[in-house]
């Protein structure tokens, strides 16, 4: 399937931060959550399966991650409190495409994110995504609060020109934007 290393660990951290946030929706456990994508990954290596398309590829990787999730949630009924918190009508065909489209809503806006001009980016993620205030952040950064408020300024724009119609939806994920 993949002709080179390079290729494999391409493909691997390109995908492996989604497909965890998705399988971690199900179990409830990063740890597991990492677990699972990680035996995914290496189940395809090991099988050598043949696909062609980049699409195919992701979509063999969701089906292959959900279903290792859903075995693993069953598997754990010995616990008990799994199975109880566990309601397999919530993921049925229409609720699990519905959470792989969230899932790469998410994936494409922390894309963005990350693809910031780096003082931009470490401004957005002290201000937005840890929350600190303009002054906290200036101080952490050894920038002034000005500047602080301009990368905040400039990385709103960037995330609003690059995201577009998703924009609104980063909105619903960072209120205080």
């Amino acid at each position: 399937m993949f002709a080179t290393d390079e290729k494999c660990k391409e493909t691997f951290c390109k995908f492996y931060p989604g497909l965890c946030l998705f399988a971690h929706r199900i179990v409830k456990n990063f740890d597991e959550a990492e677990d699972i994508v990680q035996n995914t990954f290496i189940a395809l290596w090991n099988k050598n399966v043949e696909l062609t398309k980049k699409t195919s590829l992701k979509s063999y990787l969701y089906s292959s991650v959900y279903n290792a999730c859903i075995n693993h949630v069953k598997k754990q009924a010995y616990v008990g409190e799994k199975m109880k918190e566990f309601h397999q009508e919530e993921y049925d065909d229409k609720n699990y495409l519905l959470q792989r489209i969230e899932n790469e809503v998410i994936e494409e806006i922390f894309h963005t994110i990350e693809r910031l001009p780096e003082e931009c980016k470490k401004v957005f993620k002290l201000s937005y995504i840890e929350g600190l205030e303009v002054n906290r952040v200036a101080e952490i950064l050894d920038i002034s609060e000005n500047t602080v408020k301009t990368q905040r300024l400039r990385a709103r724009k960037f995330l609003k020109e690059n995201l577009k119609d998703l924009f609104p939806l980063l909105l619903l994920f960072i209120p205080n934007l």
